[in-house]
């Protein structure tokens, strides 16, 4: 019997697709897949991946392609299945603070029910298409790290398929349950190479009384070094802290904000109206005594928009033009030796850079229009070498497929890197899940 018969009988006519729309959507540079899968449960996920093992088939899991371009090339697949219809909010336990739903669900779409309940999820989303699922296996989290950490922190489970299609599930439904390993962490942030993340339970916080965000420019990065220092070292709590540079913040907030300046922080601090009164009136003295060109406070609406353009500027620079974009993650106190030599020795205005400001993390995203692939790869080799004597790491999230190698995208591996192909191993001896997208050619 021909095998896509055997899917069809299995998962059902409707969610087995060969039609060119459906195999282009899942094109992977010039890989297509030869059929597109559309399991709406996580039995049918399980009953695909077994088949892929019976019949040596290669597979990709795919949600909205939000955050395709990070990682490696993949390897040729067979089939790519998708988990969008994986996208029902099974669960919302208000009292406990917590929801659970599948993979497929968009973020904006969980954000909008629970909104109802005065309670949110603290991340911010990279793209309105972006699924939760998605969000987990990169663990992108955007400024709510700082206060609220990242997915590792905010998962309380989750159910998922591994290569041989079984089915496990990890955690517990409530933050009382949750006890001993955490295996949940296995799979967050592993790019679905472990298998497919299906259903999540997540860990949800109070819409806060009120949040307010002050916009404060800086021409001179010494004022401004002193003035974050002071304020991540103050009592206050500071709920967000985006840094943009004079290029970043005039692409995404220009049309809103005539003026820019060198250097540019954004920080939010939500609460009860009291504590946020306060901690604005001493964050606008503070920025007064280290010389800032301009401090504006934002409310409601106007606020919620500046915070969508700065999470989303990685995702809208993505369909821009060609471009090449690291990320450094560095202790928070060499943050600053990194933004120093971009913004003076290697002063460029089509660098764009955006820093979350009290964790470390630095997106540099270059223009790589004009370079050769030479060029480029001594680009990086340079600002790898550069991480290293910071104490930091670089990864390249986004550039063309010649320059996408294992090797150029994470650089070279340590001795980690055995414990994750034991891991992988473990998982997915046979290498039918995602393979090559991951650190090492995992």
């Amino acid at each position: 019997m021909e095998i896509i018969t055997i899917l069809q009988q299995q998962i059902g006519e409707t969610a087995v697709s060969r039609t060119d729309h459906h195999l282009e959507q899942f094109q992977y540079g010039p890989i297509k897949p030869s059929v597109a899968l559309f399991p709406e449960n996580s039995a049918q996920v399980g009953l695909i991946f077994k088949l892929a093992q019976k019949y040596r088939k290669k597979v990709a899991v795919f949600g909205n392609n939000t955050l395709r371009s990070l990682g490696s090339n993949l390897e040729a697949f067979d089939w790519a299945v998708s988990l969008n219809r994986l996208n029902r909010i099974i669960k919302h336990d208000v009292e406990d603070l917590t929801v659970t739903v599948q993979s497929g669900v968009l973020l904006t779409d969980l954000q909008a029910q629970i909104r109802q309940a005065n309670q949110f999820l603290p991340i911010d989303s990279p793209g309105h298409s972006a699924t939760i699922g998605g969000l987990v296996s990169t663990n992108s989290c955007g400024g709510w790290r700082l206060s609220h950490g990242t997915f590792r922190d905010l998962t309380l489970g989750m159910r998922v398929v591994l290569p041989d299609g079984r089915e496990i599930k990890t955690g517990g439904n409530t933050v009382k349950n949750v006890a001993g390993y955490n295996l949940s962490r296995l799979f967050i942030g592993a790019m679905g190479t472990l298998g497919a993340i299906t259903e999540l339970t997540l860990r949800l916080v109070p819409t806060p009384a009120d949040s307010r965000t002050a916009i404060i420019g800086f021409n001179n990065l010494t004022g401004l070094i002193d003035f974050i220092s002071e304020i991540l070292a103050s009592p206050q709590t500071i709920s967000r802290c985006e840094y943009l540079n004079q290029p970043a913040f005039t692409r995404q907030l220009g049309a809103n904000f005539q003026k820019s300046f060198m250097h540019n922080l954004i920080v939010n601090i939500a609460g009860h109206e009291q504590m946020v009164s306060a901690a604005i009136n001493n964050l606008i003295s503070c920025s007064n005594r280290h010389e800032s060109q301009q401090t504006l406070v934002l409310y409601s609406a106007d606020q919620r928009i500046v915070w969508e353009k700065v999470s989303q500027l990685a995702f809208d620079i993505g369909d821009d033009f060609r471009r090449l974009s690291y990320k450094f993650i560095l202790p928070k106190s060499k943050l600053w030796s990194m933004i120093e030599y971009f913004s003076t020795t290697e002063l460029n205005p089509l660098n764009l850079i955006h820093a979350h400001a009290g964790s470390g993390i630095l997106h540099l995203y270059q223009d790589d229009e004009n370079l050769s692939p030479h060029i480029i790869i001594q680009r990086i080799d340079k600002y790898r070498n550069m991480a290293k004597q910071l104490g930091a790491t670089m990864v390249v999230t986004q550039a063309v497929d010649e320059i996408k190698t294992h090797q150029h995208i994470w650089g070279i591996t340590d001795s980690s890197i055995n414990i994750m192909r034991e891991i992988k191993q473990k998982y997915d001896p046979a290498g039918i899940i995602a393979a090559g997208r991951f650190w090492g050619g995992l």
